[in-house]
Order: C-alpha cells, then structure tokens, then sequence
C-alpha cells in the first residue's frame, strides 16, 4: 500500500492532465486526437494497475478485456473506446487512485505509527510524556499495560490496511468484467 502511492499519484496526474488538456482542446480539434489517446491509453494505465497489484497484493485479477470494434483500423478501435462505458469507468477509477493511495498511505502510516509507539511506550516512559487525550501515562507499570495492547493494535491495523487493499482489486475486477454486448438475431431465436 507504501508504494502504491507513487504510481497513484503519476497515474492520476496523467489521466488528469490528459483529459484537462482533450476538454480544453477540443475548440481547435487536437482535443479530439487527445481524448481519443486517452481513451485507448487509460487502458494501457489500467494494465500496469492490474499488474501492480497482482504483483504487490497477491490477489487474484482476471484478464483486462478491451473494448472491441468491428473493424481493426486505428480510427475504428478509438471510437470502440470513447464509446465504451468501461473506458469512462476506467477513466474515474485511475483519477479516484490518487486519493485511495494517499488515504491508504496514511492509514498503513498512522496505524502501525500509532501500534509502534504504543508497544514502545515502556522505552519512552522516560523520554516523554505519553498523554492519549483520555489517559496520561506516567509509571512504568502503566506503560507495560499499554505495550501489550500494542501488537494486537498492529495487527488491526494490517487488517484494517488488507481490506483498503481488497477493496481496491474489487474494482479493478469490476472495471475488468467485459460490458454485455447485444444479442444477435441468431442468438435470440435459440433462446
């Protein structure tokens, strides 16, 4: 969760900057060459989110499934992308990474800083005054009480940081599940 916060904060300032610049852009017509860069470039983004993920978290993550189009020209494939709901998905779930990756990185930070200090307290007693806004902890045999609430308090918080972390590779699978295409006539006769 540590190291997801740089890649989140690169990936949401591209898809960003990107969109920023297709909206701001499209007056003159390089905004469309912009969105539809974006379109079929969040797809690549998204790959590499898939990829850390699977690498860091060790969840299981199906297959990305890229829009499809009817033909295999470049123009054709874009407007496959723009077209499709999941790229847009895609689109607000690689700008939501920034915020989930800082609110990941201060939860695994705060808690195992606060698990930390906690289990160390007998250490600190005579360093510093150890004052938690409801109890001011000034003997040596209350620091031993706080200690021990220390390593359940660590794993707690590992706990409270795994489910940030399912979270996360549930909406990648979410994202990742291929959009519903239209029956065809063929298909509708054999229902």
């Amino acid at each position: 969760m540590l190291i997801g916060l740089p890649l989140s904060l690169f990936v949401t300032t591209f898809t960003l900057t990107a969109l920023v610049l297709s909206i701001a852009l499209a007056p003159v017509g390089i905004g469309l060459i912009v969105l539809g860069g974006l379109a079929t470039g969040v797809w690549i983004l998204f790959g590499i989110e898939r990829e850390a993920a699977i690498l860091l978290l060790r969840t299981d993550i199906k297959p990305i499934v890229t829009p499809k189009s009817d033909s295999d020209d470049a123009v054709s494939m874009v407007k496959a992308h723009l077209k499709s709901p999941r790229t847009w998905l895609t689109i607000l779930y690689l700008i939501g990474r920034f915020p989930v990756g800082a609110i990941s990185f201060v939860v695994t930070v705060s808690a195992l800083g606060v698990a930390s200090m906690v289990t160390a307290a007998p250490l600190l007693i005579n360093l510093t005054d150890i004052d938690l806004g409801f109890w001011l902890v000034e003997e040596l045999w209350e620091a031993l009480i706080l200690a021990l609430i220390g390593p359940p308090l660590a794993l707690a918080a590992l706990h409270l940081v795994n489910a940030v972390a399912l979270v996360n590779s549930g909406l990648i699978n979410l994202i990742i599940e291929p959009e519903p295409r239209p029956l065809t006539p063929e298909q509708m006769t054999h229902q």
